[in-house]
C-alpha cells in the first residue's frame, strides 16, 4: 500500500511522518510533497493508493489536486486535512468521494482512524478487482474452449447452445457466420516459445481488429498451429466488409511478422461453423483459390469447383489415360505403385505416360496417386474403429508417420484432426 502526504508546512509533514505507525497499518511506502503541483508529478510515478492532503496550499490547492488525482488515478482514496471549516471544502470532499476529512490541529487518533478506513477501502477495492479479473480470465478461457468445441463436433448441439447462452449471451447464434484461420507461414520455422507468443499476439490482434469493426467474434489457438476465429457476419450480406477487414488485419499482422489468413465459406447458425472451418483450412492447400493476394484467401464455391475441375478434369481424348486412372483406382493401396509399374502394365514408356497424363489431367502421375490415396484415407478415417496406422496401410503407406505428414501436407490437418472434425 502506498500513501502520498501533501502539506505546505514541513512541521506538519514531519509530525505526521514520525507519529503514524505506517507499517502496522499496512502502508509500505510514503512519499511527501509540499504543494499540489509537486504532488501531481509524484503521483504519476508513485500511483498512490491513498492521498493525504492539506486543503489550502500555494500554486495548487488540495481540492484541485484531488480532482486531478481522481481523473488520473481513479482508485486512489483521498483524506483531506484543513484548519478551516468552510462549507466549500466540505463540498469538494463530497464531490471527489473523499474517504475522510480531518480538521487541524491534527488529532493523531482521528488521523490514524481515517487512514485505517482508507486502507480498508483500498483492500476492498483490490479484492473486488482481483475477483473481476479472475472472472474475466475464466470467461475468456471458456470462450476459447467453446471456439474449439464448435469445430470438433464432439459436443451435442443442445449442449453447445447451453454453453453459448452462459458464456456468450449476446452472440446471435441464429445468424450467419464464417470462420477465419490465421497462421504463421508454413515455410518458417519458429522456436516453440516464440511460436506460442506469436500465436497469442495474433489471437489478440484478430480479436481486437474484428470486434473493432463491428463483427462479434469468439476465437482460440488450435494445437499451437493457428488461430481459429468464428465471426458473425449478419450485418455484412455481401461479404465485402469482412474481406476488407481481413486485408487490414493481414497488413497489421505483418508488422509483427508475416501471417496468412483464410476465410471459410458462409454458414447459417453458429453450430455449423465446423463446415466453414474445413473450407478455410482447404484454402491453404489450394493455391490460386480465392483472391490473388496470397496473404488472404477467400473460399468460394465457384472458385473451388473451378480449381478442382482444372486440377483433375475428366479425360476427354486419350483412352490410355482412362486406363491409367482405372489402374490407379484399383491399385492405390499397393505400396509399390509408381510410374514404372504403370508403365509396365500399359506397355508404354514412362516419358510418354507423363506427357499424355499431364496434358489430359493437368497433373503428374505422383500428384494424382497422392490425391487418390488421401481421398480414400479420408473415407477410412470416418470409421473410428480403424487405427491411423491401419488407414495408412490401407492406402499404400507402410510408415504411419510419413502418411500423417503427407496427409497434413495435402489437407492442412493431421489424420486425428480430420477425424475429430469429420466424424459426428
Amino acid at each position: 500500500m502506498k500513501l502520498l502526504l501533501v502539506d505546505d508546512e514541513w512541521i506538519t509533514r514531519d509530525g505526521i511522518m514520525d507519529s503514524i505507525p505506517w507499517s502496522s497499518l499496512g502502508i509500505e511506502k510514503v512519499e511527501e510533497a509540499e504543494d499540489g503541483l509537486q504532488a501531481l508529478e509524484l503521483a504519476d510515478r508513485l500511483h498512490p493508493d491513498i492521498l493525504l492532503t492539506d486543503v489550502r496550499m500555494p500554486r495548487m490547492d488540495g481540492t484541485e489536486l484531488a480532482y486531478r488525482i481522481r481523473r488520473r488515478h481513479p482508485g486512489c482514496h483521498i483524506i483531506f486535512m484543513s484548519g478551516y471549516t468552510d462549507k466549500e471544502y466540505m463540498k469538494a470532499a463530497i464531490n471527489v468521494s473523499a474517504a475522510a476529512y480531518v480538521e487541524k490541529p491534527i488529532d493523531l487518533a482521528e488521523l490514524r482512524s481515517a487512514i485505517e478506513k482508507a486502507v480498508f477501502l483500498s483492500l476492498q477495492d483490490k479484492q473486488l478487482n482481483d475477483m473481476k479479473q479472475t472472472l474475466q480470465n475464466s470467461i475468456l478461457a471458456l470462450k476459447h474452449e467453446l471456439a474449439l468445441h464448435l469445430i470438433r463436433k464432439s459436443v451435442p448441439p443442445e449442449t453447445l447452445a447451453e454453453w453459448v447462452r452462459l458464456i456468450c449471451p449476446d452472440l446471435p447464434v441464429e445468424s450467419e457466420f464464417i470462420t477465419i484461420v490465421v497462421k504463421p507461414p508454413a515455410e518458417r520455422k519458429y522456436a516453440e516459445d516464440y511460436k506460442a507468443l506469436l500465436l497469442k499476439t495474433m489471437a489478440h490482434m484478430t480479436q481486437t481488429a474484428l470486434a473493432g469493426e463491428g463483427f462479434p467474434v469468439i476465437l482460440s489457438v488450435k494445437d499451437d498451429e493457428w488461430v481459429v476465429a468464428h465471426c458473425c457476419v449478419e450485418n455484412d450480406p455481401s461479404g465485402e466488409r469482412i474481406v476488407a477487414a481481413c486485408h487490414r488485419l493481414a497488413a497489421a499482422l505483418n508488422q509483427a511478422g508475416r501471417a496468412e489468413l483464410s476465410i471459410g465459406r458462409r454458414v447459417t447458425r453458429l453450430f455449423h461453423v465446423h463446415d466453414s472451418y474445413m473450407s478455410a483450412i482447404a484454402n491453404f492447400t489450394e493455391p490460386g483459390n480465392g483472391l490473388a493476394d496470397s496473404q488472404v484467401k477467400v473460399f468460394t464455391t465457384e472458385a473451388q469447383a473451378a480449381h478442382d475441375s482444372k486440377r483433375f478434369p475428366k479425360p476427354r481424348k486419350n483412352p490410355a489415360v482412362s486406363e491409367i486412372l482405372k489402374y490407379i483406382d484399383e491399385h492405390y493401396a499397393d505400396e509399390e505403385l509408381s510410374l514404372q509399374q504403370i508403365s509396365r502394365h500399359m506397355y508404354l514408356t514412362p516419358s510418354y505416360i507423363c506427357v499424355i497424363f499431364k496434358e489430359e489431367m493437368n497433373s503428374t502421375i505422383n500428384q494424382y496417386i497422392a490425391h487418390v490415396r488421401m481421398e480414400r484415407a479420408k473415407e477410412a478415417l470416418r470409421d473410428r474403429r480403424m487405427k491411423v496406422k491401419d488407414v495408412a496401410a490401407r492406402v499404400g503407406f507402410s510408415d504411419s508417420n510419413y502418411f500423417a505428414k503427407m496427409f497434413k501436407k495435402q489437407t492442412g490437418l493431421t489424420p486425428k484432426e480430420f477425424r475429430e472434425i469429420a466424424v459426428e
